[in-house]
């Protein structure tokens, strides 16, 4: 690295002094071109590297600075790094950081990835990644930089992260089950996704027990915490924040079974009195195969990450391999030997060398007409072939290999593997092009002026976006027997169908017809290998592919939704049938509606004549119920005529009679007034023909001619019963799109927290792994262990990540299992405390229990474990320097452990939701200390699983006391009542304060 404090000066620039002997000049020559080499290995990485003295001073500044900042070597030979390249609201605090890494990486060596913002030499600030390390050059302590502009990066996780979210949204809409029960888990309403779901229309499941619907275990499990919820519900009028959550496994009508997330809260009576169940299912049986895909998946790509780097490869001018690099083998899977014998021909696809011959040729060009600059480099993106069949797109930084007189002597090339970018890229791109799509046909559904353009119009945009020849609806007839070709889309030189598609026979559909009355998606990806149903139906001739959405509308197969690809076989995509689904329902929905309205204005006109022709009944009787008047629309409520209502008893009208209800007004009848005041109560009516209907019946009493007479005015009330049905669905409804929402913000968090820790370990193998593979050679074997050291810590902090991630999914299933064994509970703060110290070596752990305490019969493991998490947690959440006590008491009935801190305390508002999964004092989106949040939660749970409980208390000199509570074998429940006053207890250890 010598050359590298001069500047970069190459070979050519150290002239042979006659004098010193040959192997001094040959010494110098070889020095000279290691130094020339090392120069343009650098400045052929897309990375910046920059090299600073202890003053921050930049000694060495390569092509990749140069084109990341825009500053030349000459520009910046000399300068202060911070002041060249911070922004100016930023530069102090750099420079503290320099300083601060400098002092703290002097006697390791070790290295510091952070990421900041800078500014390039136009005035741009762009986000930057850098990794840090101290060296040794000359003789003196130098600092390498080596710096990544990531806006791409970041760029890229953002618009996939919103792309995706969006996406879940609009598709989670319109899958969950929502349904109301009473408490003994019998179904009174499902929704219509039920048969979707479960295959069971709405209505059947009214007459079904949850019991009937899921496995032996699981309603077990739902049957035991609907009792332990219900308990509880009863004690209070208010359900709590977060509903009840379970995976349970449901039954199918056909038998089959599936795994279903399920939350339920209780629907009460205005006293707050639980009176049902609401809850909303929604499978996840795609999920939890997704979670075990994603775990072989995730274990596979670290394999591969840890392996992988970019190709160094070199050739002579006529394009024949000199040199390339063993990461090849991970890369394409040749071997070095193999890659060498291979032709450039026959390394990339036919565009890509066309690309690549056109690029080197304008090399060659510039360089014969003198417009290349010495250090120029080429980008282009190739796609190559790979060993085992397929390709791979790769990035190729390229530029001239030269000798000392700077003449063109070979190419260099650094390959970089980026298919998964273009693979983001390009999903990122269909994915916003179908949300636009699917908003668009959206908007355009809703309160259309023209319901046929916008169903004709919504079916172009579908063509167009799935890139199809034909888009179509079939609306079957009400007794399913035929179908007709109602709607339909053709792109250009297509041959439309629709005229002679009418009334066509479901049974030439042969079993696809079943299917689609079965709900299920007929998707035919290559028709020339498929059995055609007998006649040209949906435009055989011509369909080389074609999927078919059934349409559901009021309970039944409204018709279908059908796509032909008529140039070549189609394959449909999942994502491309979520979007087909979505698109489907809201054609359904629109014409449903449209139909809805139509029948709902002609009813609306029938009620109105009637309505405006009629009134409410009015009854005349004797305090005995005599009727001694009626008005017409008692007849017409009623079904008697004038002549049989007179002198009827009213008791055959309304059953039950008014008895009760003259009796409590007749004292009040005559006081001051000749009438009372009317009393209104909702009651059963009787028709003539024996089927009753809920009545409001006003009552008050009146002196005729001196003699008491009752006046009932009747009003049938069976349409506010149904408004009131609706209105209570519609709060269902309403409840269970909140239920949904919160589940997709808690989602959210979860996706941020993750990603947040694993992004540090992977930037360490990543960074580690790329160093040591390139500069092996070049370090001592103290680097290298301390680098091995570094990846080691980071797989340590991943697998903590995944173990409690693990752990949370035990929780949440119920899985717990405990192996009780007697232990010394002094012993299991010390073996805890053990575990720890290498965490903590400056002693910051006391362990202030002393004497015999009687043994306890716990899962030692499991209880070691929440000791150790609550001296993480304080030793996370405190100073430095202050110490962390832990101690252990016992009563009669339990034995007590103390974690206490000298830290910034907890928030009386904060101090029971840092128990729950995924929550974190601070905001995720600032996510600053290392962790998941799931410690704490983890701690709770082991705890109550042995019949305990856990609490944190103010410190009374600062900081968290965090207390558990362990009963003695064979109880259930510890007692917290005669540990309360713990405040006692900090006073008690005051003399241990530091």
């Amino acid at each position: 690295m010598g050359a590298v404090r001069e500047s970069g000066e190459t070979g050519a620039a150290h002239d042979l002094d006659p004098d010193k002997d040959a192997a001094e000049q040959e010494a110098a020559a070889a020095l000279a071109g290691s130094e020339e080499m090392l120069r343009g290995l650098t400045d052929a990485l897309k990375e910046g590297i920059l090299v600073l003295d202890r003053n921050g001073n930049v000694v060495f500044w390569n092509q990749g600075a140069e084109k990341m900042l825009g500053f030349t070597e000459e520009e910046v030979l000399g300068r202060n790094a911070v002041e060249l390249m911070a922004p100016e609201d930023y530069r102090d605090e750099y420079h503290g950081r320099f300083i601060e890494f400098k002092e703290s990486r002097a006697s390791t060596g070790t290295e510091d990835i952070m990421e900041f913002e800078a500014v390039a030499k136009d005035g741009r600030v762009f986000p930057i990644e850098i990794i840090t390390s101290m060296a040794s050059i000359k003789g003196e302590t130098d600092v390498i930089v080596v710096i990544r502009d990531v806006t791409e990066r970041k760029e890229t996780e953002q618009a996939l992260q919103e792309s995706k979210a969006r996406y879940r949204i609009v598709e989670e809409n319109f899958t969950d089950v929502v349904w109301v029960s009473d408490l003994d888990l019998n179904i009174k309403y499902a929704n219509p996704s039920a048969y979707h779901q479960m295959g069971y229309e709405a209505e059947e499941l009214v007459s079904k027990s949850l019991g009937e619907l899921m496995t032996p275990e699981s309603f077990n499990l739902a049957f035991a915490r609907k009792e332990e919820e219900l308990a509880i519900a009863t004690e209070t009028a208010v359900d709590p924040p977060i509903p009840v959550e379970l995976e349970v496994e449901q039954v199918r009508k056909d038998g089959t079974t599936f795994w279903a997330d399920v939350r339920v809260g209780f629907l009460r009576r205005p006293d707050g009195t639980p009176y049902g169940i609401l809850g909303v299912s929604r499978d996840i049986s795609g999920r939890r195969h997704a979670e075990e895909a994603l775990r072989t998946s995730e274990e596979r790509y670290q394999l591969l990450a840890e392996n992988l780097s970019d190709v160094i490869w070199v050739t002579d001018l006529s394009l024949k391999w000199t040199y390339i690099s063993p990461s090849v083998v991970n890369q394409t899977g040749y071997s070095v030997e193999e890659a060498l014998e291979r032709n450039m021909a026959d390394t990339v696809t036919p565009e890509s060398l066309k690309a690549a011959l056109s690029l080197l040729e304008g090399g060659m060009r510039d360089e014969l007409e003198g417009r290349n600059p010495p250090d120029r480099i080429w980008v282009v993106e190739v796609e190559a072939y790979r060993k085992s069949g397929g390709t791979i797109w790769l990035e190729e930084r390229v530029k001239f290999l030269r000798d000392g007189d700077g003449e063109p002597t070979g190419i260099l090339g650094v390959a970089r593997d980026v298919t998964m970018r273009k693979c983001a890229e390009e999903r990122i791109k269909r994915n916003l092009i179908a949300e636009k799509t699917v908003s668009r046909i959206s908007t355009r559904l809703i309160s259309p002026q023209d319901l046929e353009a916008a169903i004709n119009d919504s079916l172009a945009d579908l063509g167009r976006l799935m890139d199809v020849g034909r888009v179509y609806l079939f609306e079957a007839s009400e007794d399913l027997r035929y179908i007709s070709n109602t709607h339909e889309w053709v792109a250009e030189g297509v041959t439309s169908q629709i005229s002679k598609l009418q009334n066509l026979a479901v049974g030439a559909f042969d079993e696809w017809a079943e299917k689609l009355l079965r709900g299920e998606i007929i998707a035919q990806e290559d028709l020339t290998v498929v059995a055609k149903p007998a006649g040209d139906i949906v435009g055989w001739k011509e369909a080389k592919a074609l999927i078919y959405i059934p349409m559901f509308g009021r309970m039944r197969l409204f018709g279908f939704m059908g796509l032909n690809d008529v140039r070549a076989p189609h394959a449909w995509p999942e994502e491309d049938i979520r979007v087909l689904r979505i698109v489907s329902e809201m054609l359904t929905k629109a014409v449903e509606q449209s139909r809805t309205e139509k029948a709902l204005r002609e009813s609306e006109n029938r009620v109105r004549s009637i309505a405006e022709a009629t009134g409410d009944g009015i009854l005349m009787t004797t305090p005995a119920g005599r009727v001694l008047f009626a008005n017409t629309a008692v007849e017409r409520i009623f079904g008697y005529s004038y002549g049989e209502l007179e002198c009827m008893s009213v008791d055959k009208l309304l059953p039950g009679g008014l008895e009760d209800i003259v009796g409590e007004l007749m004292p009040r009848l005559g006081r001051e007034e000749d009438s009372t005041e009317g009393k209104v109560i909702e009651m059963e009516g009787l028709r003539r023909s024996e089927n009753t209907f809920p009545a409001e019946v006003s009552v008050s009493l009146f002196l005729l001619q001196g003699q008491p007479n009752v006046l009932a005015t009747v009003r049938d009330i069976t349409g506010r019963k149904l408004l009131a049905e609706m209105e209570k669905e519609a709060a269902a409804a309403a409840a269970a799109a909140e239920v949904s929402q919160q589940h997709a913000d808690e989602l959210k968090d979860i996706i941020i927290i993750t990603a947040h820790e694993l992004r540090h370990p992977a930037t360490v193998f990543k960074g580690y792994s790329e160093i040591l593979l390139k500069y092996w050679n070049e370090m001592d074997n103290k680097r290298i262990r301390e680098s091995l050291e570094s990846i080691g810590e980071a797989s340590n902090r991943l697998t903590s990540l995944v173990e409690n991630l693990l752990e949370a999914s035990l929780i949440e299933k119920k899985s717990i299992e405990l192996e009780y064994s007697k232990v010394d509970p002094v012993a299991l703060i010390e073996m805890a405390v053990s575990e720890a110290r290498p965490k903590a070596p400056d002693g910051r752990i006391r362990i202030c229990t002393s004497g015999k305490y009687e043994s306890i019969e716990v899962d030692s493991e499991k209880i070691r474990g929440v000791i150790g998490i609550l001296i993480d947690n304080a030793m996370k959440y405190s100073p430095e320097e202050s110490l962390v006590h832990i101690w252990c008491e016992q009563t009669g009935e339990e034995t007590l452990f103390h974690v206490l801190d000298r830290g910034i305390g907890i928030p009386e508002e904060e101090r029971e939701k840092i128990f729950r999964r995924f929550y974190q004092v601070e905001d995720v989106n600032h996510h600053s200390l290392p962790g998941m949040g799931l410690g704490l939660y983890i701690a709770r749970s082991l705890v109550e699983s042995h019949g305990g409980w856990i609490e944190v208390f103010p410190g009374e000199e600062g900081g968290s006391l965090f207390s558990f509570g362990i009963p003695k074998k064979g109880r259930t429940h510890s007692s917290k009542a005669q540990v309360n006053p713990r405040y006692g207890i900090l006073s008690e250890i005051n003399f241990l304060t530091p």
